[in-house]
């Protein structure tokens, strides 16, 4: 802070120095002086005051910071992300402490993560794993998971705490269930359709999704890809929505997805579908966001719902559309 300050004063100094003169550094790295009149260096000497004043302002109210994300924090102990989905046989949800929130973890931490439901007070201890990601720039992450069942309208609560006893948790309610989708074809070949949503209060997001095995060489494994919908979902009345999809482009995008592969590489589409998600109440509709597969990523980090920690936790409803309307082309 008095590097700044100091600094400013520095700079003044240099123009009341050579009064009426002005010293900059031209393309070629050289000093030259200008002359400038009075008033220019003076208006310069308060710009340069007034700038101190606001970066000294800056740093005492990040000083005033208690959250450091770098160092072990006793204050939020837990980062939670991830969706709780009533129409799922599996939930999942990413929990990491915070201490290792920017570094790479290495193995599973020591936590114990329960999921419960508020109305009934059924209690599941989640399981870990550790995902680990060997790309380039790869973070890995620990998902916790569980097949309690959740139950519409009902209130859960994901809690994380510490061999210490510090804990982090979020409470979420999901929604209502909704009706299936229509699906309207709007071209003979039945490629060109559009998606009308009813009975939704809170539309989270509308996805194409498509899995897909992969085989080479002494390895097999299944991808999931996706295409986002959300920025083309058009309120047409109270709870009701429509969406305009081209399944031919929507393929050709998730095929995009998959990015280059070996040539001897082989590939089974297991499924092809329309996702659609309704939010409970905690949703916010923010239009950072692509799909609720970015709450990790893409919310900023005053959007938080989680008490005594961070992070983004929503419950929903969600429904799979087959993609079979249209001729396949692959």
């Amino acid at each position: 802070m008095a590097l700044t300050w100091n600094s400013s004063i520095f700079f003044c100094s240099i123009l009341i120095l050579f009064d009426e003169k002005h010293v900059h550094v031209n393309s070629k790295f050289k000093y030259e002086i200008e002359k400038l009149p009075d008033e220019t260096y003076q208006f310069s000497c308060a710009v340069f005051w007034i700038s101190g004043l606001l970066f000294l302002s800056f740093m005492f109210v990040s000083c005033d910071q208690s959250f450091q994300p770098l160092k072990e924090n006793d204050v939020s102990p837990f980062s939670m992300y991830g969706t709780l989905d009533a129409s799922a046989d599996t939930q999942w949800v990413r929990v990491t402490p915070l201490r290792e929130q920017v570094e790479t973890i290495s193995e599973k931490p020591e936590m114990n993560v329960t999921l419960e439901n508020l109305e009934s007070g059924i209690t599941a201890v989640m399981e870990d794993s550790l995902f680990q990601f060997f790309l380039p720039g790869g973070q890995n992450t620990v998902n916790v998971r569980t097949s309690m069942k959740v139950e519409f309208g009902q209130s859960y609560q994901v809690k994380a705490e510490r061999p210490d006893g510090a804990a982090s948790s979020v409470t979420v309610t999901i929604p209502e269930d909704f009706p299936t989708p229509r699906v309207i074809p709007r071209a003979f070949d039945g490629c060109l359709i559009r998606l009308e949503i009813s009975g939704v209060k809170r539309l989270a997001d509308v996805q194409y999704q498509m899995r897909v095995k992969i085989t080479r060489p002494g390895l097999e494994f299944i991808r999931s890809v996706s295409v986002p919908y959300r920025s083309r979902i058009r309120q047409t009345a109270p709870d009701e929505y429509r969406v305009n999809i081209n399944l031919i482009r929507a393929r050709d995008m998730a095929m995009d997805e998959l990015g280059a592969l070996p040539a001897n590489t082989k590939l089974k589409i297991l499924e092809r579908y329309l996702f659609i998600a309704s939010g409970g109440p905690e949703w916010i509709d923010n239009e950072e966001l692509e799909s609720i597969d970015d709450l990790t990523y893409s919310l900023p980090e005053v959007v938080s719902n989680v008490e005594n920690g961070v992070g983004y936790v929503i419950g929903i409803v969600s429904k799979k559309i087959p993609d079979n309307v249209c001729p396949d082309t692959f």
